[in-house]
């Protein structure tokens, strides 16, 4: 689920009138940063994508995102890649500090006055879709945010080891900070199309937006959404039949909308062009989806 858009942050933010909370000016962070090249490394020089953690998230977990986001872009145009790099940055944190944890979500915190509300003056503490934003695994937005048990696929994970959540969120931000002018055209039209033509189940989350038409489609593309729909049915090669691995997932994209294929081959490109190549996008050791090698 995508965050607010950066004019809505403005607005919010110039607005408030909420103070940040203490916890999140006293919080100590630790970094690790990510060239587009795939290179990772604990000092920045250049051109980097920051991924920042709280210092109660575990090294594994920090490095594991690191991980994750240097085998997306390492492939990356550079143009994309470089735009990304210069506005998103990578937040992690535990359950126990929640997203809000990161003063850029400040502004979507939940508040005494809006407990189970999110009409009116409290509509923006909600996602479109009913949520409360501090309940989440995960945002996408300037700072990408992402749950270290969801990233360690550990018994604590609220997705069961099967979705990954960070895939997800980072494909939003590079959709909104990423592409240029001429591709996001080439994602609405490729979104439009797909509705038109009822190429997807109409009722599932891909089709809600084109935001989530293009996260969803990444889970699908990187096949790391395992064991479970997850409402994303472009992961079913049957009626309600999840395929079998990722090959097969692929080629399912490839074969049920080929412009969406063709937008992610040119965002994400893969060592062939052949959808049935494999891309190992999760760790066949324990069949979980937190972390994936592409083109290693």
């Amino acid at each position: 689920m995508n965050l607010l858009s950066p004019e809505q942050f403005s607005k919010f933010t110039a607005e408030s009138k909420h103070p940040l909370p203490a916890h999140s000016t006293r919080t100590s962070f630790k970094h690790k940063y990510v060239y587009c090249n795939g290179g990772i490394a604990d000092y920045k020089s250049g051109t980097t994508i920051d991924i920042t953690a709280t210092t109660s998230v575990s090294g594994t977990a920090h490095t594991k995102a690191a991980q994750i986001i240097a085998r997306m872009v390492k492939y990356m145009p550079s143009a994309i890649c470089n735009s990304v790099a210069g506005q998103v940055k990578i937040g992690v944190f535990t359950k126990s500090e929640g997203m809000m944890i990161y003063p850029y979500n400040h502004y979507v915190a939940d508040r005494a006055e809006c407990r189970g509300i999110c009409s009116g003056a409290c509509k923006n503490t909600c996602t479109p879709d009913g949520r409360k934003y501090g309940t989440l695994a995960g945002s996408g937005g300037r700072t990408t945010t992402i749950l270290d048990d969801n990233i360690l696929c550990n018994a604590a994970d609220p997705y069961l080891h099967t979705f990954n959540v960070l895939v997800h969120e980072f494909t939003h931000s590079v959709h909104t900070y990423g592409v240029d002018a001429a591709m996001k055209t080439r994602i609405t039209n490729s979104y439009n199309a797909a509705r038109a033509h009822r190429t997807w189940e109409m009722s599932s989350y891909s089709m809600s937006s084109e935001g989530e038409y293009l996260a969803q489609g990444a889970s699908a593309y990187f096949n790391t959404n395992r064991g479970i729909s997850h409402g994303n049915y472009m992961n079913e090669c049957s009626n309600s039949v999840l395929c079998a691995n990722e090959a097969a997932m692929r080629y399912h994209l490839w074969a049920k909308d080929k412009e969406l294929y063709s937008i992610f081959l040119y965002i994400y490109p893969v060592i062939s062009e052949n959808p049935a190549a494999s891309m190992s996008v999760y760790d066949d050791a324990d069949k979980k989806a937190h972390i994936f090698s592409i083109k290693q």
